[in-house]
């Protein structure tokens, strides 16, 4: 009876080793695929935040076209100057609020740049007495700036990521 109750207590706690074992594997498993969710929510995010940027930079860029100052009139015909300062300010802001989105510290450092020149080229429209074309001087940056966030919506490609509208 005796070597049948330590036969029976043997077995029991290997069976209790391979459960723990077992449960840890779990545990782990389950951390693994909720940092794994994260991180496509941050890549997400990332992506999303990239195409928000362009999508307002080449916004802006059509508005700079517009305004240039040997543009076409036809350009501008039925177009209020009002919304495409706002639009010329709200890469302004999105360049000061959303840099910190942009992992790669040369396009980083490329895209600030380029966000000064925008602000130096807003501050030139609005200052009436200026001969410099500020419109023309956006326009500048964001040869700059699209190309630098196109770069980066393709480095995300590159990493494996889609990069289609959900």
């Amino acid at each position: 009876m005796d070597v049948v109750s330590l036969v029976i207590s043997g077995l029991g706690l290997i069976v209790s080793v391979y459960a723990i074992r077992n449960a840890n594997d779990a545990q782990t498993a389950v951390k693994n695929a909720l940092a794994l969710v994260k991180l496509r929510s941050d890549e997400n995010h990332y992506r999303e935040v990239l195409e928000s940027l362009l999508e307002t930079t080449k916004s802006a860029r059509d508005a700079a076209l517009r305004r240039e100052k040997n543009a076409p009139a036809e350009r501008s015909r039925g177009v209020r100057e009002g919304p495409d300062l706002i639009s010329l300010l709200n890469v302004e802001n999105e360049l000061n609020t959303d840099m910190p989105v942009i992992k790669d510290t040369a396009l980083k450092t490329k895209i600030s740049q380029a966000g000064k020149d925008i602000s130096k080229a807003r501050a030139a429209n609005a200052d009436e007495s200026n001969d410099r074309d500020g419109w023309k001087d956006a326009l500048a940056a964001f040869q700059v700036i699209i190309p630098s966030r196109e770069e980066a919506l393709r480095q995300l490609q590159k990493d494996g990521l889609t990069l289609t509208k959900q």
